[in-house]
């Protein structure tokens, strides 16, 4: 895709298509009476049910089929599964009481920071060190800030929620730990790493990405409608909605009760 820095098309190659496109060539050479259809199949029902290898080896060889113009024998879609939802469903997420107490409890200012902006604004790992803080620096009130087109899903505007943890959480002193972020010499991946790494060291009990399931729910919560809060994650409507389909059907449910009560 022409907005994806290399890096980023490197690693989606690397983590996402090209272990699946083997697992198929494992598949022909133990199977090889089986067209390339029904090995595409017997691949994807290889993979465990319901896990994110599924659902990953499902989207890497639909797209290996539509390349090719193959017809399969199954639509992969049915053999999908229920990875993301089920799986944020039964993640215990952190309170945001929770979040600022451990907040408080990373002794440098530089991780601290890229907790709090984890929490405030829902970014992935890697995200924080890929960012335009222009408004946030600024001390403009809205205080939204841009992904940029460096990072895994293109550049995106987010804006924090609650908003109150910016001054909270004093990140409009934006400090960053010095990291290698020169994807000619590093990569994604292994920013993201470090982050997760730097987490187990503060005994923080709870992984990075729960900072952004907490604040895609308190979106939901929020009402802030699902097409935006995806954009702003940097996601699809369609993951938005099967992966926190808990917290929006009780939201829509609690809304249609509430204006069926009204006077």
């Amino acid at each position: 895709a022409p907005d994806k820095h290399p890096a980023s098309i490197q690693s989606t190659w690397d983590k996402a298509y090209a272990p699946y496109l083997r697992k198929l060539q494992e598949t022909r050479d133990r199977r090889p009476t089986l067209s390339l259809p029904d090995a595409i199949v017997a691949t994807v029902k290889g993979t465990r049910n319901h896990s994110r290898s599924r659902q990953v080896c499902c989207t890497a060889l639909d797209a290996f089929a539509q390349f090719l113009d193959l017809e399969l024998p199954v639509d992969l879609r049915t053999l999908w599964g229920k990875y993301g939802s089920g799986r944020t469903q039964r993640r215990q997420l952190p309170t945001d009481e929770q979040i600022v107490a451990w907040f408080h409890r990373i002794p440098n200012p530089a991780w601290q920071f890229v907790y709090g902006m984890m929490a405030t604004y829902g970014l992935r790992n890697h995200e924080v060190f890929f960012c335009d803080f222009s408004a946030l620096l600024s001390g403009e009130a809205e205080a939204a800030i841009e992904v940029l087109d460096t990072t895994k899903t293109g550049a995106h505007d987010v804006w924090p929620f609650p908003p109150h943890w910016v001054e909270e959480l004093s990140l409009r002193e934006v400090c960053l730990p010095d990291l290698e972020t020169n994807l000619e010499r590093t990569t994604l991946q292994r920013i993201g790493q470090q982050v997760t790494l730097q987490f187990r060291r503060y005994d923080i009990p709870f992984a990075p990405y729960d900072l952004r399931h907490a604040w895609a729910v308190r979106t939901i919560l929020l009402g802030v409608p699902d097409t935006v809060a995806a954009r702003m994650m940097g996601h699809s409507v369609a993951i938005h909605n099967r992966t926190y389909h808990r917290w929006i059907t009780r939201r829509d449910q609690q809304q249609a009760v509430q204006a069926a009560l009204k006077p």
